[in-house]
């Protein structure tokens, strides 16, 4: 979405959906964290 917002050059709502991206990606980040943790001896 973000994408296409930029080739459109139509950037209202960017920075509401990079902050919403940077949420996502630190959830995923830590889920990856504990799954890598559980696995290491």
């Amino acid at each position: 979405m973000l994408e296409a917002q930029g080739c459109s050059s139509k950037l209202e709502n960017s920075l509401e959906l990079i902050s919403q991206l940077y949420q996502e990606y630190e959830q995923v980040k830590t889920a990856l964290e504990q799954e890598l943790a559980k696995e290491l001896p």
